[in-house]
């Protein structure tokens, strides 16, 4: 018998003699499978007579979760940025319809942007639209790495670039725009 697992050289091995631990009796888990068999039998569960055992872990969670580090902070007010810029993009579409609709509702939605909630609106819109650029400007540089020879342009360089070229947009706009209405 050498060689086998239960045994040694002189025999089995003591922690193999001695008797397997009573079981205790867990009472939270005869009170789930109660539960479950109950659901069953009345065929509540899942909607098909099926009961899932999953019980998943579910952290508990402050209110102001968001306040808590830096990142999450810079993360819920670009989040919340986007329900002022859709705001103002609602307003722009109601522009919309009210030209279509003619001269009458223009002048109702022109009259109407002189509202001080919609000034604020807007400004608020433009605040949370330079929030973005400054934010997307900053992770460019760890999306794209531009190599020249055998090494890499520094962050600054790239973000340098981006607002070079946003400025050189703006202008070039600005002057198209502003040639058109004169």
């Amino acid at each position: 018998m050498t060689g086998t697992p239960t045994s040694g050289p002189t025999g089995p091995r003591p922690e193999d003699t001695r008797p397997a631990p009573a079981r205790t009796l867990d009472v939270g888990r005869l009170a789930q499978a109660d539960r479950v068999a109950r659901r069953r039998e009345e065929g509540t569960g899942a909607g098909d007579g099926t009961v899932s055992q999953r019980n998943p872990y579910r952290p508990t969670m402050k209110r102001t979760w968001f306040l808590a580090t830096k990142e999450y902070r810079a993360y819920f007010l670009r989040e919340g940025a986007a329900v002022v810029v859709g705001l103002f993009v609602l307003n722009l579409m109601l522009g919309m319809v009210s030209m279509a609709a003619g001269l009458d509702s223009w002048t109702w939605w022109v009259e109407l942007q002189r509202n001080p909630f919609v000034l604020v609106l807007n400004v608020l819109a433009l605040a949370a639209a330079v929030l973005h650029t400054v934010s997307w400007d900053q992770l460019t540089p760890s999306i794209i790495k531009v190599q020249r020879g055998t090494r890499f342009l520094a962050d600054g360089w790239i973000i340098a670039q981006q607002v070079l070229l946003l400025v050189i947009f703006a202008a070039v706009m600005v002057a198209w725009l502003g040639g058109a209405w004169s």
